[in-house]
């Protein structure tokens, strides 16, 4: 299964409606759980008119720069641990083009069940990490640590496409990761 046009496309529709998505989610549970926090984060300011007509960006762009710098590794290395669990063997990371990725060792078959795992785990994790420290983390944090969870959710579109992609195969077929993509070794379901 080759990485194909549709499915990167597909991703990047995805992402940027889980980008805004999520971040309207995340006002609404800080609103709920967390008033005193959303004055911080200063969304109604997000985009502002000066007098002289012209448009102005109000977010605060090395806080996004921090955090996506942050998340890429991080939500790399959740995948290659969970490789690691599963394999037992160390996993490769590297970059490709403007990205970091982690992938399998060479020569591993997973059953399928075990790379929807590997595939979601840092979507899952991070996410419900990333919450609870919402609730926990000093207010000045709030800001930080929400572009984190919604970078990350919105980073995870092509591990949704890739595990939409996976689910009709039988949970008895094996994946193998390869850097020109992954072959699958099984039926699909009918």
């Amino acid at each position: 299964m080759t990485q194909s046009k549709p499915a990167m496309a597909g991703a990047i529709a995805l992402g940027m409606v889980l980008l805004f998505a999520v971040a309207l989610f995340l006002v609404q549970f800080i609103r709920l759980l967390r008033p005193a926090a959303l004055e911080g984060l200063a969304f109604r300011n997000m985009l502002t008119v000066t007098p002289d007509g012209t448009w102005s960006l109000g977010l605060p762009i090395v806080e996004m720069a921090v955090a996506l710098a942050v998340m890429l590794p991080v939500h790399e290395l959740v995948h290659g641990l969970f490789f690691w669990w599963f394999a037992d063997q160390r996993p490769r990371f590297g970059v490709k083009g403007l990205f970091l990725y982690a992938a399998a060792p060479p020569d591993v078959y997973f059953p399928r069940n075990q790379f929807l795992i590997v595939g979601l785990a840092p979507l899952v994790l991070l996410t419900l990490v990333g919450l609870l420290l919402i609730l926990i983390v000093p207010v000045g944090a709030v800001s930080m640590l929400s572009l984190f969870v919604i970078f990350n959710v919105a980073g995870a579109a092509g591990d949704i496409v890739m595990a939409l992609r996976f689910l009709p195969y039988s949970a008895d077929s094996l994946i193998q990761d390869q850097d020109t993509g992954v072959i699958v070794y099984g039926p699909e379901q009918t």
